[in-house]
């Protein structure tokens, strides 16, 4: 399979998330991961800052991440990255499962580990919701 060759940090971090690839330092997420029951379909896996708005068109989806996962997935990122990145109430996690919430920030932390860049708000939330408590 094409996608499973593979090594960016986000084709990397999404496999994790799903539990298609070990990784170390999350464990107790990783266990925490129950299996969903939703179709898959193809979805945009990086949408937050992708989408251009203009006043007099409609909005404009660039830089498209396709992966083939459940919608709900696609939703819990935005949710995520929401809160994460834009300062949005933390109440606003409360409109996706848990499950795919923590898939998201799996997602999210992992892909920020491998790209260098600041990963421990993202881990410490994941745990939280996972119940795994803070490292």
């Amino acid at each position: 399979m094409i996608t499973d060759a593979r090594t960016s940090p986000w084709e990397i971090g999404d496999r994790v998330a799903w539990g298609e690839r070990p990784y170390d330092g999350i464990d107790d997420l990783l266990a925490a991961l129950a299996p969903v029951d939703a179709p898959s379909q193809l979805i945009h896996g990086d949408l937050t800052c992708n989408v251009l708005f203009h006043d007099e068109l409609p909005p404009a989806i660039i830089d498209f991440a396709p992966y083939w996962r459940p919608a709900e997935y696609a939703t819990a990122i935005v949710l995520t990255d929401a809160f994460l990145w834009e300062s949005a109430p933390e109440d606003l996690l409360d409109e996706a499962h848990p499950q795919y919430l923590l898939r998201a920030l799996i997602y999210r932390g992992v892909t920020s580990i491998e790209s260098g860049t600041e990963w421990r708000p993202t881990i410490a939330l994941a745990r939280r919701i996972a119940g795994c408590g803070s490292r």
